[in-house]
């Protein structure tokens, strides 16, 4: 399957199209920005990277944790 070609003209360019990429690529369609993101997988991954919570970021949820914040 070939790729889609891309527009010759863009005010912005996503390279990467992880969560970052994603989300700035719906923040600018929400601002009427004309924009393309890419990136080098030929297609949508199955599954997910990051099914578990890190240690490190669980640290604010302990009981007693000083940065608990609910």
């Amino acid at each position: 399957m070939d790729a889609p070609a891309l527009p010759t003209e863009t005010d912005v360019l996503v390279v990467r199209a992880g969560p970052t990429g994603l989300a700035a690529g719906l923040a600018l369609s929400t601002l009427g920005v004309d924009h393309v993101v890419v990136d080098t997988a030929a297609g949508v991954q199955e599954g997910s990277r990051a099914a578990g919570v890190q240690p490190r970021g669980r640290w604010r949820t302990w009981p007693g944790s000083a940065w608990r914040t609910s």
